[in-house]
């Protein structure tokens, strides 16, 4: 049976008292004495001593006896004094052993750990459907098990999933590229008798949130200052997006409800990004039954609105996307102006209309119009004489590491389908499963059993087990960049996601978690006090009643206490 290292030490140091006891008994005492019967004053001392170990804390006072014992010393050691030495062994025997059971049931042993669990399980699965596994993550062994092969949407915990996709085919030290360059020729007067053209590589960091002093279109305002500060003044021709490493025709994750397609956390995946590819469209009255005047941020030349607001009119304006086509607005706006916030519908050519305003405040105008590049080898490519300029993302590691602290679901999904534009030369949800099949038959996951149909988690047609989930932990665990996977998980207690949750075991849980519509999901490691490892998944769905976070608690809290 399992015990702990401070058992070991506690068991061995003692078992060495007695056995020195019994060695001094077998040396000095004549061979009379074990079988001599044990005398009424060795017994007594003996019950005596029995009692006070049974009670440490009784208070009897020694005033009943004070005449039997006048004069003598009360310790425990002065009262064994008299015993034989087989008495002695037979004393210190019996402490050990009640030492040694105290100690026992105090250890949470592999053994003992379903029952812990189930009791707290047992409650919770009358309200939600709970897929459970715990796994010993350096070896594989299954402490326990409950539903564990069955199929559960897994939210968020998806993007376990991406990160390890991407680590595994890129690296952490892989940074996306993003290239302005020209064609043509510059004249004296400063026109380009040519092109503007931008090859994107999918980069999700073209906003403020990794670069909090910055506006949401960074980068396209310091294009239009480099335009200029390479002598631009007039472009003849087009400005041209080259997304020939992109098939744009499946860019479209599979199973996202329609209640979420209008909402923020929702954008749509593109090879050239801006604002985490959300608009807020700023809604100003104007005069009554009017129109309200409507602008972007950060702003768009050209976006098609079809705008049917009434200013005067009682109300609150909304804002919904008609796929592929426009954005509409309806309702009354009063008084005040309103800010409504929106995934951008084909947010590459978005970000092309905000870099044609900044050129266009800029005073350089663009004479032919923005279009997207879809076939190879139409175009030259970039090069040392024709770039203007070139924008590196920071290491792949850091924005996986935001991804996954924050569950940010627009750096998965553009991650996803960029590992494939970088690895297949073809960016696709379709490509970027193949290479995700690989890696899972690498973990020995079947990839026939997972049904994943977008990066970040927020299909509802997801399914995947929760053994499948610790398989893929598990192998991450002997992964060339485990560390580095480890690490970007939400920590219990300290940052991400965790940061207010577990706080007693605050840095031994690193996990993810998952919540959509009827869903809460947690998977990850939790670090044993022995320094082992143990992967676990707890996929909840089905939710009726309250949120079972709690319960995912303290099914790792209890597991941080196994003695392994």
């Amino acid at each position: 049976m399992p015990i702990s290292k401070l058992f070991v030490e506690q068991f061995t140091r003692k078992f060495s008292t007695f056995a020195l006891a019994l060695l001094v008994g077998a040396t000095f005492a004549p061979p009379s004495v074990y079988a001599k019967t044990p005398t009424k004053k060795s017994a007594a001392s003996s019950e005596k001593t029995s009692s006070r170990n049974k009670d440490p804390d009784n208070t009897e006072s020694n005033d009943d006896k004070r005449e039997e014992d006048e004069g003598k010393d009360e310790s425990p050691d002065a009262v064994e004094e008299d015993a034989s030495p087989e008495e002695k062994a037979r004393i210190a025997a019996e402490e050990e052993a009640a030492e040694a059971k105290r100690i026992a049931e105090s250890i949470l042993t592999v053994e003992k750990l379903p029952a812990k669990l189930n009791d707290i399980l047992k409650p919770a699965t009358r309200n939600a459907e709970w897929g459970v596994k715990v796994v010993v993550a350096e070896t594989g062994q299954t402490l326990f098990e409950s539903n564990a092969d069955e199929g559960y949407i897994p939210a968020s915990n998806r993007k376990l999933f991406t990160g390890a996709l991407a680590l595994d085919q890129l690296g952490p030290d892989f940074k996306f590229r993003t290239y302005l360059y020209k064609t043509g020729n510059v004249d004296a007067q400063g026109t380009l008798n040519g092109n503007l053209v931008i090859v994107p590589s999918g980069d999700p960091t073209f906003s403020k949130e990794m670069y909090k002093a910055s506006t949401g279109d960074w980068v396209f305002r310091d294009w239009a200052k480099k335009v200029k500060e390479a002598g631009l003044k007039n472009v003849t021709g087009d400005l041209l997006i080259d997304c020939s490493a992109w098939d744009m025709n499946d860019l479209n994750p599979q199973g996202w409800a329609t209640r979420v397609l209008n909402d923020s956390y929702a954008p749509q995946t593109s090879p050239l990004t801006i604002n985490e590819n959300i608009t807020n469209i700023i809604m100003s009255p104007a005069k009554k039954g009017e129109p309200a005047s409507i602008s972007f941020a950060p702003p768009a030349t050209g976006y098609p609105v079809n705008n049917n607001t009434v200013s005067g009119k009682p109300g609150t304006p909304i804002a919904k996307r008609v796929i592929n086509t426009h954005l509409d607005l309806r309702g009354g706006i009063d008084s005040k102006k309103t800010i409504w916030s929106i995934p951008i519908d084909r947010p590459t050519l978005y970000a092309a209309a905000n870099f044609r305003h900044h050129l266009m405040e800029s005073q350089i105008p663009i004479q032919g119009s923005v279009r997207i590049i879809t076939t190879t080898g139409v175009l030259p490519g970039a090069n040392q004489q024709n770039t203007i300029a070139l924008v590196e993302s920071p290491k792949l590691i850091e924005i996986i590491d935001r991804m996954m602290k924050k569950s940010d679901n627009h750096m998965a999904e553009q991650i996803y389908v960029a590992i494939s534009s970088a690895k297949m030369g073809k960016g696709s949800y379709t490509n970027s499963w193949r290479l995700e099949s690989d890696l899972l038959t690498r973990a020995q996951i079947n990839p026939a059993g997972v049904r994943c149909y977008d990066g970040s988690g927020l299909s509802e047609a997801n399914r995947v087990t929760p053994t499948d989930v610790c398989k893929l932990l598990s192998f991450m665990m002997r992964h060339p960049y485990a560390q580095q996977y480890y690490d970007s998980m939400a920590i219990s207690g300290r940052d991400g996601t965790l940061r207010n949750r577990m706080g007693s075991i605050a840095g031994r849980v690193h996990a993810k978690t998952g919540t959509i519509n009827g869903v809460k999901a947690l998977s990850g490691y939790v670090k044993l006090a022995s320094d082992k490892t143990v992967s676990f998944s707890f996929l909840v769905n089905q939710i009726k009643g309250s949120s079972p976070s709690g319960i995912q608690d303290r099914l790792c809290s209890t597991i941080a206490a196994l003695v392994l």
